[in-house]
Parts: structure tokens; sequence; C-alpha cells
């Protein structure tokens, strides 16, 4: 059996300064005090994943910053768009004559002990599960030909997010998991910066976007590959 090292090192070899869940909410909320933002003045949003796997960030973040406004959509998509974020947007603490918010925008994946992707253990079952399943979805019907992009009435999320992953890959695009993973964190940022850009007044408004990759690992460990972290405060936009 693998021991904590071992997957640390297998961990930074495929995701490279990956950090805990705790220490990386923990660390934002210090490095957005120092912009004027905290959980008394700031709204927090999420955008993960649907799978329950996700919600002990989701929880973590409402103990650090209180409840906030639920973005989520399947593989942590952003499918809210302008009425969703429109809404979050209307909710946020007036203080002073500003409002804030602070997104955290995730796709995720399993690691294996392994480094096998997409495997993960959920308590209560047997064996084996994947993360993020509807990722894991699309990349079997992508390799065997099989990719329906007509929209299901019956299954709209997971339609938006075929059709939504495909603009994005050429014919000849073999992806693996992490690559998809990936990828899905790259659209859905664009979609949620392009929405922001648009619908947020800076001169009354400031807002923060941290991104990444939320991995599921063994043991029910759970860490951040951190991606995109910058803060718009009075209109100028700073790394965090």
């Amino acid at each position: 059996m693998r021991n904590s090292t071992d997957f640390e090192e297998i961990l930074e070899a495929h995701f490279p300064k990956s950090v805990r869940l705790e220490s990386y909410i923990d660390s934002s909320r210090a490095a957005l005090s120092n912009s004027g933002f905290n959980a008394e003045n700031t709204l927090a949003c999420v955008c993960a994943c649907r799978d329950e796997l996700t919600r002990c960030f989701g929880r973590r973040v409402e103990e650090v910053w209180g409840e906030a406004f639920d973005l989520s959509g399947l593989g942590g998509l952003f499918f809210a768009g302008a009425t969703g974020l429109g809404a979050a947007m209307h909710h946020g603490p007036q203080v002073d004559g500003k409002e804030r918010y602070v997104f955290y925008l995730l796709a995720h994946i399993g690691l294996g002990a392994d480094g096998s992707y997409g495997v993960c253990t959920r308590p209560g079952r047997s064996g084996e599960s994947s993360a993020c399943g509807a990722l894991c979805a699309f990349s079997e019907q992508w390799f065997s030909g099989k990719l329906n992009l007509e929209m299901d009435p019956d299954d709209l999320e997971q339609s938006l997010l075929r059709q939504r992953l495909a603009r994005e890959l050429s014919e000849d695009a073999r992806p693996n998991l992490k690559e998809l993973t990936k990828l899905a964190h790259d659209a859905a940022a664009s979609d949620l910066k392009r929405l922001l850009e648009r619908l947020v007044d800076t001169s009354v408004t400031d807002y923060a976007l941290l991104t990444g990759v939320h991995i599921h690992g063994p043991e029910q460990n759970d860490y951040i590959w951190p991606q995109e972290c910058f803060s718009v405060v009075e209109g100028d936009l700073s790394p965090l």
C-alpha cells in the first residue's frame, strides 16, 4: 500500500503545485482580505460540478465566507448564464456604496493511488467509482464516435456539456481525462469571465475570480490544482 508521501509525489507529478482544499480556501481569504474583501461585505459564489464529492469545497467556502450563491452545473461548466449571474450580483452586501463578490470555479477529477485518472471512492459504496462522471461519459462517446450533439430535453445539462466541449475539440483530438478536465475548466472560466466583463459595473462592484481543478485523492483527501486567481478592484485587475 502506498503511503501519503508516495501519493503526494504522484500528485505533484500530475498536478504540480496542488494544495490541500482547506489551505486553498484559507489562503485565498487571506489574499483577498488585503484587497478589502471579507465575510461581512462579500458574497461568495461557487461554480462546481453537481457531484456530492464537490460539496466539501462548498461547505468550506461557506464556513469562511458565509452562505454562498450556487452557480454549479454538470462537469463544473458554467450554465447559469446571464440570468443566473445577474441574480447572484443582486444579492451581495452593500457596504459604503460598494458590492463585493468572490467567484470560485472548479472542474474536478479523481486521482487513484497509482496515478490513474478518474478513479475515486465514495462513502458507502464498495469498489472504485469515477469522477467526473459527466466528463467520463463524454469521453466514452467521443472516442466511440457516437457523440450526440442534439439537445435532449430529458438530459439538458449533459447535452449542453457535450455541445460546449465539442466546440473546443478538433475531430482528431484524443484527450485523456486530465486534458478533458482542463478543457472543461478552461471553457467554464472563459464563459464566466466573458459575462463578468459584460455585466459588472466596476464603478460600484469589486470582484475576484479563483479557478482550479478539485482533485479527489485516496481516502477522501481533497486537493486543489490552482489555475486563474485575480481580483478586480476599482476596475483594476490584479493577480492574487
